[in-house]
């Protein structure tokens, strides 16, 4: 694909292989157990043009997964789910992906639940590697505009939810969620003032942390065998801040 930009275009040419399973277990003593895992390869090869550069230009990447899920009815009309993938990635290393959730049936054409989970964004190679302008490799120094940040974390989102699904009709159904997120790690751009170069600079940091709540809904009316109609809203409150010492120009 090519990216226009000033200065010239980014070409980037992406070669991405997959693989994964999954075994379902056979069910004992009100147990569902799936495990799985997974492997992708990746060779990320670019040109870039005078005005960044994405250092190295060609590059390796490699992520793996492991994961397991048992789902234990604890009642006919109460189960427990409770998981874990464990990720490695090619930036920083091991994240731990646990989840749990709690399902209740309170009659045939209604569910609750709830559920608390901790989710990640990994660092990318705009995070890490991105340099404007462009330097020359193998390694390259000051002065920049920006600089990806060799110490760039994975953004952390823990996940509070609860839910309500309910089918009243055999041709109506609708659902109601309510969410919680707590971020931590997220993404900012801190200012060095090294007395060495002229200038300061941005390199890609961690420097930023908050919360959002929301409700998300969405209805389903199937009017005839031919015609359905769908709807849906949702709504968001997000509130974020810049760590004590942060020394971004921006802010949130």
């Amino acid at each position: 694909r090519k990216v226009p930009g000033v200065g010239g275009d980014l070409f980037q040419r992406l070669k991405i292989a997959d693989i994964g399973w999954t075994h379902n277990l056979q069910a004992r003593g009100g147990h569902t157990v799936v495990w799985g895992g997974g492997y992708r390869h990746a060779r990320d090869h670019l040109r870039n043009p005078v005005n960044l550069a994405f250092l190295p230009a060609q590059k390796t990447l490699q992520w793996a997964n492991l994961f397991v899920q048992d789902e234990i009815a604890l009642r006919p009309d109460l189960s427990f789910t409770a998981g874990i993938k464990v990720e490695r990635n090619p930036y920083t290393g091991i994240e731990f992906l646990p989840s749990a959730r709690l399902a209740w049936k309170p009659s045939a054409d209604q569910l609750l639940w709830g559920a608390v989970s901790r989710a990640v964004r990994t660092p990318s190679r705009l995070d890490r590697d991105l340099y404007a302008p462009a330097t020359p490799m193998p390694a390259p120094l000051p002065p920049f505009v920006i600089a990806g940040g060799p110490q760039v974390r994975s953004e952390v989102s823990k996940v509070i939810e609860l839910g309500w699904r309910t089918q009243p009709t055999p041709d109506w159904s609708y659902s109601v969620t309510a969410f919680h997120h707590r971020y931590e790690h997220l993404r900012s751009l801190e200012t060095i003032n090294d007395p060495a170069y002229a200038s300061p600079y941005l390199v890609v940091s961690n420097q930023m942390a908050g919360h959002a709540t929301g409700l998300e809904a969405w209805g389903k009316l199937q009017v005839n065998k031919w015609w359905a109609l769908g709807m849906g809203a949702s709504t968001l409150r997000q509130r974020l801040h810049m760590l004590a010492g942060s020394t971004d120009p921006t802010g949130v």
